[in-house]
């Protein structure tokens, strides 16, 4: 075994600066920035879903999406952030 060389990938975590609940949801879910961002959704094949290009605060009607694993995309002049949410 090989110890103590790295893969020169930084998988240091900073926190969020988005605040997302409840995760699971089934009727609504809770979205808080910081700032104004773009929101895109994609379902699990990466097909988009819903793509608003200003959103800083609020809630999201997800009651007439199927149930299954979405990604939640926000981008802003500081770059992209992912974040996984699911739908019950």
């Amino acid at each position: 075994f090989i110890t103590g060389q790295g893969t020169g990938v930084d998988l240091d975590k900073t926190e969020s600066q988005y605040l997302i609940f409840p995760n699971p949801s089934s009727t609504n879910i809770y979205i808080k920035s910081p700032r104004t961002v773009g929101l895109t959704l994609y379902d699990i094949r990466g097909e988009k879903v819903l793509d608003i290009e200003h959103f800083t605060a609020g809630h999201l009607d997800v009651s007439g999406y199927k149930k299954g694993i979405y990604l939640l995309v926000f981008s802003s002049e500081e770059g992209f952030e992912s974040r996984k949410i699911v739908f019950n």
